[in-house]
């Protein structure tokens, strides 16, 4: 397989994750698991949902109660969205700065 056939696969796992993110904040935000007192247990076998809320959990994003329950913080999960914007903007600014760069030195060399 060439190394070039991977290039596409990274835009499919990002998706994958934001999905499966949103997928963890609507089932907290419609069960109105926002405080310690509503967490919820999930029960999916999901080896993704498990990563993403472990990933979320450190973020702040989602707290874990004892038992497993989790629930939605509010600010940790705008805080968490801005983050990844921020990150998201960055990459872009740097590919935008590359792509500058290599027109640049192809226009006057």
């Amino acid at each position: 397989m060439r190394a070039g056939a991977f290039v596409g696969i990274g835009p499919v796992i990002a998706a994958a994750i934001v999905a499966t993110d949103r997928r963890i904040h609507r089932q907290l935000e419609s069960a109105g698991a926002t405080t310690a007192e509503r967490a919820i247990v999930f029960t999916t076998g999901s080896p993704l949902i498990r990563w993403r809320l472990r990933r979320l959990s450190r973020a702040g994003a989602v707290q874990v109660e004892a038992g497993g329950r989790h629930y939605l913080d509010p600010v940790g999960w705008r805080q968490y969205r801005r983050q990844r914007r921020v990150r998201a903007l960055s990459v872009l600014g740097v590919v935008l700065m590359a792509v500058g760069y290599l027109w640049w030195r192809g226009r006057f060399n």
